[in-house]
């Protein structure tokens, strides 16, 4: 199952709140599930941070999804 990081936008008393997630797709290319809290920045060493963050600024680029739609 294909995933990658997804801008989510959550109801927040009224107001959109966003966060970053792993989001998954279906063979259709459309997002079935995605992580219950926002993603994280760990590893192992420097150069995997700044993939992942690389990887989060990228969905940044991409449209928000709304998350109760996943």
């Amino acid at each position: 199952m294909r995933w990658n990081y997804r801008v989510l936008s959550e109801d927040f008393f009224g107001e959109p709140y966003l966060r970053i997630h792993e989001v998954y797709y279906n063979k259709k290319n459309e997002g079935v599930a995605s992580t219950l809290k926002a993603a994280t920045v760990e590893g192992d060493n420097i150069e995997e941070l700044r993939d992942i963050l690389n990887k989060m600024i990228e969905a940044l680029d991409k449209e928000i999804l709304i998350a109760k739609d996943i």
